[in-house]
Parts: structure tokens; C-alpha cells; sequence
């Protein structure tokens, strides 16, 4: 019998859309506020909730590698030198974890979810190459999302980033599956197509470690953890239910 959160407090169960959505995509997206905008956060009650975040999601995947992951650098924090990978990885693990439970519902947001994740993935590559330039460009509108991946591919492979061209590949297939997102497309296929970004994202998430490795940029906690909580993402209730 499927178990369903009633708080962050819960172990273990399937967590509710509701509830991934309150306890682990708001927490991170306040972390990412906390590292980067300038938000007046409490920092020891904001760790405190990405512990809860981690927790609920290992119980929504039926695993304990997203606590593995974030528990050392949750327990001797420096935002400077960890804050970027804790937000990269809740980030890949949250959001794809939504993905999941929306593909059948609303397959749309699905999509959008999928998105968000290269997007991410592509300005934490970016920053560890030393190129945060290329990452203004874009968001300031000077370039587009494909001129974005090409230019982080070439300096990628200059640095000796074997799946670079692979990345931007996904990368570029996961952002325009959803900004060419058809309203009018059948059901059916529109679950497949949030289905396939869903595993898109998630090689991509995974391909990001080796970049991360290349660059010098890797760190055991949390990335050691990240291929096995993506494989319980992609076997998640979500993906494996018929709606």
C-alpha cells in the first residue's frame, strides 16, 4: 500500500505532488535565494529544512542516497565552498523527482520541470569552468539557450570534457521539447514526451559528474550519491504508473 507524507517529519513513504513541492522545491529554491539573491534566510533553520527536504525524498524514491549525499556538507556548511554543489544536486534530484509525479497529470509542468534541470546543470558547468560570463549573456538575452550550450561545449571540450557535445545535445533537446510544447498534443503523447526529457535530464545530471571530475570540481558528498538516487527517480510511482 502506497504511504502518503503528512509533513516533512515523515521517513518514509510516497510523498504527494503537494508535499515535494512545500518541503523540497521551495527549500531549495530558498537556498538558492540564501547563496545567491541576498535573502536574510536563518542559515541553521534553513539546513535544518534541506535535511527535512532530503529525507522526504529519499522516502518518495525508496532510498537513502539523497541524505548520504547532502549529510556531510549539511553538517560542516561553508556556503562558499559547498553551497553551490548542495543547491546543484537538490535541485537535479527535487525537480526530476516532480517530473516523475507529473507526468501523468500534467505533463506540461513535467516538461517544464526537465528544463529547469539542464538549465541548471549547464550554469553549475559553466561557474566550475570558470566562465560565469557566458551565463550573464544568456540571462541578460544576448544569446539564446543555443548559442548558451554551444559556446559552454567549446570551452567544455578545450578542457578535456569528453561528453561535452553529448551534454549539450540533451541539453538542448530536454529546453526545446519544452519551449515548443504543443497544448493541443493527445494525452499519449504528450506523456511520452515528458517521459523522454525526464530520462534526458537525468543522463544529463549524471553526465555532469564526469564534466565535474574533468574540471577538477568533483567532491565525493554529494555526487558519490547521485546516480543511484537518479535511478530510483527513474523507477519512481510516477513513471511507473498508467494514468
Amino acid at each position: 500500500m502506497r504511504q502518503v507524507y503528512r509533513g516533512a517529519s515523515a521517513s518514509r513513504g510516497v510523498a504527494t505532488y503537494a508535499v515535494l513541492e512545500r518541503t523540497v522545491a521551495r527549500s531549495v529554491q530558498d537556498l538558492h535565494d540564501f547563496l545567491w539573491v541576498g535573502a536574510k534566510h536563518d542559515e541553521a533553520r534553513l539546513l535544518g529544512r534541506l535535511r527535512d527536504a532530503a529525507k522526504v525524498l529519499d522516502g518518495h524514491l525508496g532510498t537513502r542516497a539523497v541524505s548520504r549525499g547532502v549529510a556531510p556538507l549539511l553538517g560542516a556548511f561553508d556556503r562558499r565552498a559547498m553551497g553551490s554543489d548542495l543547491f546543484t544536486f537538490l535541485w537535479m534530484l527535487g525537480h526530476l523527482a516532480i517530473a516523475a509525479e507529473r507526468r501523468g497529470p500534467d505533463p506540461r509542468e513535467s516538461a517544464r520541470r526537465s528544463a529547469d534541470v539542464v538549465n541548471s546543470n549547464a550554469i553549475h558547468l559553466a561557474s566550475a569552468s570558470g566562465r560565469f560570463d557566458l551565463v550573464e549573456m544568456y540571462e541578460a538575452g544576448k544569446t539564446d539557450f543555443e548559442a548558451f550550450q554551444a559556446g559552454l561545449t567549446e570551452i567544455l571540450e578545450d578542457r578535456g570534457v569528453l561528453a561535452a557535445d553529448a551534454m549539450r545535445r540533451l541539453a538542448v533537446r530536454v529546453h526545446d521539447a519544452n519551449a515548443t510544447w504543443r497544448a493541443d498534443a493527445p494525452k499519449g503523447f504528450a506523456r511520452i514526451a515528458a517521459t523522454a526529457s525526464i530520462g534526458d535530464a537525468a543522463l544529463h545530471s549524471a553526465l555532469l559528474v564526469d564534466g565535474l571530475r574533468t574540471l577538477g570540481r568533483y567532491r565525493d558528498a554529494p555526487y558519490a550519491q547521485l546516480v543511484p538516487a537518479l535511478e530510483k527517480v527513474l523507477g519512481s510511482p510516477g513513471l511507473r504508473a498508467h494514468p
